[in-house]
């Protein structure tokens, strides 16, 4: 009789655990394989294995989803086929490049909201729209001549400003890429920028700022004895790098200088990032400096390991980044933490040195490069992050 009730005991759970709903790509059991629990999401590093690091968003309310044995071939096959619900992207640090119709003199790079704009420093005044797929299209903006050379590009909230150093201008061009007009300001505009409802130029050879409304009317504020050469606008405040005589100059949005802070050394570029301004030095300096906007008091920190230079700087809202090259190393970015810490994210995709950089207020830094090609890499996960590293 027991023998009976043990073979009733097996075939009732055989039966059972036929009738348990199959999970998609493997048994729910996060020892033995790469899962995402529903609703959740995660950074899964396979590089272990052979296979890539990828951030993968499960939006299923039901579904757990996993690769049931940790390979590179399971987990490619994941990655080429994701079940519906499932969004898989780059982890942080990933970089992709594109190579297009960008100018072989690119020069800045500024994010409209929608697409990355790049100014190309040559005589046909000419800008690429770049998508957030990496489609490049490009303008030549000679409706009033050649020989603009822009400089810097920067967004108003409706319109893109380029400075134009050779012709002494700025242009505003429609996000469609068509002009809307010129207006002369000053002496070789070198930098733009845009804050307090007003774009604001540095102008290095007059040794001057323009305050300049958007219809045109500008005014001048004068700097003698400092030549501007890098704008950051934080809503209340502008501010200015000089270089023959290196300092931040702080500026009103009424056009009043209100402070000068000297430095030892002349900023290449500088951004605000809340309480504090950060500022870089290019060739032959690896550190950047940190300024409490409030008082001027600065804080210098090595962030250069190796034989890098750390050149151009944007800020995503929690972190600054600043460009580095590198001609033993290689070429890449690097994050810098508010106090101080830096993590180097060096990547042979990148074709060559980048030139200038800028946030797209989403995930990703953009970055054009000396060669002409633009680099995105992701900095931020959707959301702020998953549910972490496996």
């Amino acid at each position: 009789m027991k023998k009976h009730l043990l073979k009733s005991k097996f075939f009732w759970l055989a039966i059972a655990v036929a009738l348990v709903p199959a999970v998609v790509f493997g048994i729910n059991t996060i020892n033995e394989g790469f899962k995402v629990d529903s609703e959740t999401a995660r950074e899964i590093d396979a590089t272990s294995v052979g296979g890539p690091c990828k951030y993968v968003t499960n939006d299923s309310v039901t579904n757990d989803y996993f690769v049931p044995t940790k390979t590179a071939t399971e987990w490619n096959s994941f990655i080429a086929n994701p079940p519906t619900g499932v969004v898989i992207t780059g982890c942080i640090g990933s970089v992709i490049t594109y190579s297009g119709p960008t100018d072989d003199i690119p020069r800045a790079i500024a994010y409209d909201g929608t697409n990355m704009w790049v100014a190309n420093n040559d005589a046909t005044n000419s800008i690429t729209k770049i998508s957030s797929s990496g489609a490049m299209t490009g303008y030549t903006l000679n409706g009033w001549g050649n020989n603009r050379y822009p400089t810097d590009i920067a967004f108003d909230g409706t319109n893109l400003w380029t400075a134009n150093e050779n012709s002494d201008t700025v242009t505003k061009v429609a996000t469609n890429g068509s002009l809307v007009a010129e207006y002369n300001i000053g002496l070789e505009p070198f930098a733009i920028t845009y804050g307090g409802g007003y774009m604001w130029t540095a102008n290095t050879f007059d040794e001057s700022v323009f305050r300049v409304t958007l219809t045109g009317t500008p005014m001048l504020i004068d700097l003698a004895g400092y030549k501007p050469n890098a704008l950051a606008h934080d809503g209340t405040y502008l501010w200015v790098a000089t270089s023959n005589s290196p300092a931040i100059v702080k500026i009103s949005n009424l056009g009043s200088v209100l402070a000068t802070y000297p430095l030892v050394t002349a900023p290449t570029d500088i951004v605000n990032a809340g309480s504090y301004l950060w500022m870089t030095y290019g060739s032959g300096h690896g550190h950047v400096t940190r300024m409490t906007k409030s008082t001027g008091t600065t804080t210098n920190f090595t962030i250069i390991l190796n034989d890098y230079w750390a050149n151009a700087l944007a800020y995503d809202n929690t972190d600054i980044w600043t460009t580095a090259q590198s001609f033993a190393a290689g070429h890449g970015l690097i994050r810098v933490t508010s106090t101080g810490t830096a993590t180097e994210y060096i990547d042979p995709a990148f074709s060559s040195s980048p030139v200038d950089i800028a946030f797209d207020n989403s995930t990703s830094m953009w970055t054009v490069n000396t060669d002409g090609s633009v680099s995105k890499m992701v900095v931020k996960y959707p959301g702020g992050g998953g549910a972490g590293l496996e």
